[in-house]
């Protein structure tokens, strides 16, 4: 069995961010299901596609204090993610745990923002210089997981790499889901 994930980083600084019913947030207890894969297969010998975007907004500018609120969201596109092999229990905790390893970056960025605190002068430079960093470091980490579970085929890594990851997660608890 091959597996591929599709990741779109859309780092969009606007002042609303809206979800449709065909983007799932992120929710700390909900898992997916195979209904939420409701793209058409590519052309691919690969099984299944999620398709995983972390996006940030800027919420708020005080032209006062020069403060800024920022909003980063991990969410996962259903009408782009498809599945086109078997619906096995092992196929689906891999795509699960590639939404899951894209919240973990998602965090890493919202800490990244509050350490940094941007203002109004330097949010639209180092915003996308923070972003691009992170992006880059969730590449490199979803690759390591590709190849260390070989796509998910091998369970014992498989689980693992959930345990690793559950872990840094709760590492980062105070930076999950931030609102404006």
């Amino acid at each position: 069995m091959k597996y591929i994930f599709l990741l779109c980083f859309l780092f969009i600084s606007v002042s609303a961010h809206c979800q449709t019913n065909e983007l799932l947030l992120w929710t700390e207890g909900d898992k997916l299901t195979w209904d939420d894969f409701k793209g058409v297969p590519k052309n691919t010998d690969y099984d299944a596609g999620s398709a995983l975007m972390i996006s940030y907004t800027v919420c708020k500018r005080s032209v006062w204090n020069g403060k800024v609120i920022l909003k980063v969201d991990c969410t996962f596109d259903r009408d782009v993610s498809w599945v086109s092999g078997e619906k096995t229990d092992l196929l689906l905790s891999h795509e699960q745990l590639h939404f899951d390893v894209a919240e973990l970056f998602a965090r890493r960025l919202r800490k990244e923002f509050a350490v940094n605190k941007l203002n109004i002068d330097n949010v639209d430079n180092n915003a996308k210089s923070y972003s691009d960093r992170i992006r880059l470091e969730y590449e490199n980490f979803s690759s390591l997981y590709d190849i260390d579970t070989q796509h998910g085929t091998v369970k014992e890594k498989q689980l693992e790499w959930e345990i690793k990851v559950k872990k840094e997660l709760k590492a980062l608890e105070s930076y999950k889901n931030n609102k404006c």
